[in-house]
């Protein structure tokens, strides 16, 4: 089985020593579906403000977790509320998702056909966490 693995640097998150390191294992696949998204936003002073992890399992080919990867995050973060209260931020992470799932119906027909000639079945699902203030 083909795994690979990478590992993210150390870093201090409220008082803490972190480290964080991904493994993925594509099984008897030839294509790996699943994609990890870990960021450290740190405020002007150098202090992290929020950890981001994410892992998007891919089912039906890799585009949708492509698409989830590279838009979910900044969906997120552009929603009002995202530096605000907890409760803000939560509505924040709702309305995120729903833009990206809403903006990814949009792109599906760009997508590889599947063998059969249909419009692409690639779909993913997000696991997804925010460290921030100390909290989860």
């Amino acid at each position: 089985m083909p795994m690979t693995a990478s590992f993210f640097s150390d870093t201090m998150l409220y008082g803490e020593h972190v480290r964080i390191s991904v493994a993925a294992s594509q099984g008897g696949r030839r294509y790996m579906e699943d994609r990890v998204h870990i960021e450290c936003v740190r405020l002007p002073s150098g202090a992290v403000d929020y950890l981001y992890f994410a892992v998007y399992d891919g089912h039906g080919g890799s585009e949708a977790s492509d698409y989830v990867r590279k838009h979910l995050l900044k969906n997120i973060q552009s929603q009002c509320g995202f530096d605000g209260s907890d409760e803000q931020m939560l509505d924040a992470i709702k309305k995120g998702f729903v833009e990206t799932h809403l903006a990814m119906w949009k792109v599906v027909d760009d997508w590889p056909l599947t063998s059969s000639g249909y419009t692409s079945t690639a779909g993913t699902t997000a696991s997804c966490t925010f460290i921030r203030r100390g909290k989860q």
